[in-house]
């Protein structure tokens, strides 16, 4: 009886096994041979599906934007209508830990851009698209640009080890809320 192979369980298990092989070595270090062997696949039919390392860190990354996106949509989902409402929810995205794709595996591939001008080419096309979707929510394009802004920078922070945590994050959280439903101060 032969076995029916699925690619996308493939490949979502060869993309587990890129993240950690990159937490144990860091991406620098990630070699195509260690993520076939951790994920149980051929070298062959890895490159099936990932023909370079390069393409292996671009899938990671879109894995990563498609998160994001994706608790961004369920957020907006709770919002009510009216200017502000996708800021809202980029907010609430940006500042939830809770995101399957953790900082610690973002940080090292994002800085595997410094390597590899189509990763960082693609990581700038996807926060322009942000930026445009934002200044596009009802908002000055400045005030929208700050809230994105001060919301991105809670990841650095993060990564930093200088993040606001309980109280003092929602705080922050409501108050960046509270910006997107004045336009006036």
């Amino acid at each position: 009886m032969r076995t029916q192979r699925n690619p996308d369980q493939t490949r979502a298990r060869l993309l587990h096994a890129a993240v950690e092989a990159m937490q144990q070595s860091g991406p620098a270090s990630l070699t195509l041979d260690q993520v076939a062997r951790q994920a149980g696949v051929s070298k062959g039919g890895l490159l099936h599906h990932f023909p370079s390392k390069e393409a292996l860190f671009e899938a990671l990354v879109r894995r990563l934007f498609d998160e994001f996106a994706a608790a961004v949509t369920a957020r907006l989902a709770r919002e009510p209508p009216g200017p502000g409402r996708l800021l809202r929810a980029y907010i609430h995205a940006n500042l939830d830990d809770s995101q399957e794709l953790s900082l610690e595996f973002a940080a090292p591939l994002l800085a595997a851009m410094v390597d590899q001008p189509a990763l960082a080419a693609l990581i700038r096309d996807d926060a322009r698209a942000w930026q445009a979707r934002l200044a596009d929510d009802g908002l000055s394009q400045a005030r929208a640009t700050v809230i994105r802004m001060a919301a991105d920078a809670y990841w650095a922070d993060r990564l930093l080890g200088v993040a606001p945590q309980g109280d003092a994050l929602a705080a922050i959280r409501d108050e960046l809320v509270a910006l997107t439903r004045e336009e006036s101060r």
